[in-house]
């Protein structure tokens, strides 16, 4: 079984009917041509986590040293219902990936609040993905279900990490602004004992949109916030198109 796409799997389940003490000189084994495989009533309907797609036959005849045996193969394609992992992981942690982003949205100085809906949904996303690994088997390569809980971990803990960039940039700005103060306050008791006017510096304006719109915020931790607002869910949504593009096809 390869769970490389699970939870978006099909499987292929072979069943081998073959003769192993009688060659094809004594017995061979044939399907027949018209309907050669006959399903019980209600078979599609008693399987809780697949959908049987499709029933296919083939021969499966060996050689040996002994002789050639028939051997008669049913293929039966099985695809793994998707409406449970949907509804217990997939809606969940996109909605967890939101919540996470309303911390941009709040003050800097909230910070027991920040702190808090980061850890919360971090661990929640954490304790999800821990029940529905429970139920697999342990593999060594990575499955669809991994990137998708890898990458939502990703964009929650970058959450809180934005936080912190957040912090220390509001330290920063407080520092700033305390010197900008008290050289300007040094500066302007120079021009007054001098008895020179200052100018008038004109700033430039900055020919980017996107430039033009961050700088309309002076503090350094509300321009991250903004542009964490954008960057976030852009991410997000580049990442989904990919995810469902390449695990659908």
């Amino acid at each position: 079984m390869s769970l490389e796409y699970y939870p978006l799997d099909r499987q292929t389940c072979l069943i081998d009917l073959a003769s192993y003490a009688y060659t094809t000189d004594d017995i061979k084994y044939e399907w027949k041509l018209t309907n050669p495989i006959q399903q019980k009533e209600g078979l599609r309907q008693s399987l809780p986590s697949f959908e049987l797609q499709d029933v296919l036959t083939d021969y499966c005849t060996s050689k040996t040293n002994t002789g050639e045996y028939s051997c008669l193969r049913t293929k039966m394609i099985l695809r793994r219902e998707f409406s449970y992992y949907l509804l217990q992981l997939y809606i969940p942690s996109f909605m967890l990936v939101i919540v996470s982003w309303v911390s941009f949205w709040l003050d800097k100085d909230s910070v027991p609040a920040r702190v808090t809906l980061g850890v919360t949904t971090l661990l929640t996303m954490t304790t999800q993905s821990s029940g529905i690994n429970a139920k697999l088997p342990p593999v060594s390569y990575t499955k669809a279900i991994d990137v998708w809980i890898g990458v939502c971990l990703a964009f929650i803990f970058g959450a809180l990490l934005e936080f912190a960039l957040v912090n220390y940039a509001a330290r920063k700005d407080m520092t700033t602004g305390q010197r900008m103060l008290s050289k300007q306050h040094s500066q302007h008791a120079d021009y007054v004992s001098s008895g020179y006017q200052p100018l008038a510096a004109n700033p430039t304006r900055p020919s980017c949109c996107f430039r033009l719109f961050v700088r309309r915020y002076k503090e350094r931790s509300k321009r991250i916030d903004v542009v964490s607002r954008l960057v976030f869910p852009i991410g997000y949504a580049c990442f989904n198109v990919l995810y469902w593009a390449v695990y659908l096809m």
